[in-house]
């Protein structure tokens, strides 16, 4: 699947991001003659809602506030925010915003919140149907290149191609696939069904054998 269906918030996916899909679906196929199916989920586009509803809906766990805190007490978080904006702040900008999202949490028995854990739970079955125990899905890391120091934060949605199998609880192993036309590293995400590490780390050593691993965008001088 070549992009999460259209979050409006999330950037378009770079044409070489899908060319390195097309990539490792020709190699798999000339190599082992297996052919890729297209998927089609619907719901990995409310990755980013599914991902918020899950992160608040735990009644017991700690604020974020706290946890900047190491839950010794709690930070205050608009204190910080001005603090940040001055250079005097320990903390990064997203985990600031991370922690005053919190004051847009709803209870657990709100509408809005069963009806994201119920699309958490079905995309769950969904995924361990199409997986099996046999099955690899390919997706990307990141809808663009390798961003530059910073550029995330104008572009805050993005992250919610990663997110979404961190709280799905599915092993995810990110792949290297060399330098895109702008002359950064672009790559892809082999996601596998529950418990199925092994399969997302076998393809990726085989691509990374195939496709070269890692390389550096610049030189690197000692």
């Amino acid at each position: 699947m070549e992009h999460d269906g259209g979050f409006p918030f999330c950037s378009k996916v770079d044409s070489d991001i899908k060319d390195a899909i097309q990539r490792v679906i020709g190699h798999f196929r000339c190599a082992y003659n297996i052919k890729a199916s297209r998927a089609s989920i619907k719901g990995l586009s409310r990755s980013f809602e599914i991902w918020a509803t899950k992160m608040f809906a735990v009644e017991e766990a700690y604020s974020w506030s706290e946890e900047l805190a190491l839950r010794k007490g709690s930070v205050n978080l608009y204190w910080e925010l001005c603090k940040w904006f001055v250079g005097m702040s320990e903390n990064t900008l997203p985990s600031l915003g991370l922690g005053l999202s919190e004051i847009f949490k709803r209870e657990l028995n709100h509408p809005e919140t069963q009806k994201f854990l119920s699309m958490c739970n079905d995309l769950k079955r969904e995924f361990q149907a199409l997986l099996g125990d046999n099955g690899i899905f390919m997706y990307p890391t990141h809808p663009t290149a390798a961003p530059y120091h910073n550029q995330p934060l104008c572009r805050p949605f993005n992250f919610s191609y990663t997110a979404i199998f961190n709280v799905l609880g599915l092993p995810a192993t990110q792949v290297p696939m060399g330098i895109g036309q702008n002359g950064v590293p672009v790559g892809l995400q082999v996601v596998g069904a529950l418990y199925m590490d092994h399969l997302t780390i076998a393809a990726a050593c085989e691509l990374e054998k195939s496709f070269g691993g890692w390389v550096s965008p610049s030189k690197i001088s000692c």
